[in-house]
């Protein structure tokens, strides 16, 4: 009898632990600044998570933080020399979530302010 209930234990521990790792789709995302500018209020919103990385220096990266789950395109709000950057995704039809794990946001901006304005972003798996 013993031996009966420490396997249905053992089973269910097993059980509990597989499902909610595959069940899971959490993702942590830091942010690295590779641009030349100084990023102010660097702001993530993905899943039921909104969170304000603070500034980024010039080639700095941020700490991981946890999202319950994101998609490749995120809501990403900043701000250089008091104007403002926004990318609001309309809606994520036909994308995928990202699978669990780390993730990078390498952000890099080009000529920031005049009509040639560039701000492209990668998200790496590490």
């Amino acid at each position: 009898m013993k031996k009966l209930i420490r396997s249905l234990c053992i089973g269910y521990a097993i059980c509990t632990i597989s499902c909610s790792i595959e069940d899971s789709n959490e993702v942590q995302i830091r942010v690295k600044n590779v641009s030349t500018y100084l990023l102010n209020d660097f702001t993530i919103a993905a899943g039921t998570v909104t969170h304000n990385y603070g500034d980024l220096e010039d080639g700095q990266a941020s700490e991981y933080v946890t999202y319950d789950y994101a998609y490749e395109s995120l809501f990403i709000k900043f701000s250089i020399d008091g104007e403002s950057w926004i990318r609001q995704p309309v809606d994520h039809v036909g994308e995928t979530k990202l699978s669990s794990g780390r993730y990078r946001l390498e952000i890099d901006v080009n000529d920031f302010g005049s009509q040639f304005q560039l701000v492209n972003y990668d998200i790496i798996k590490d």
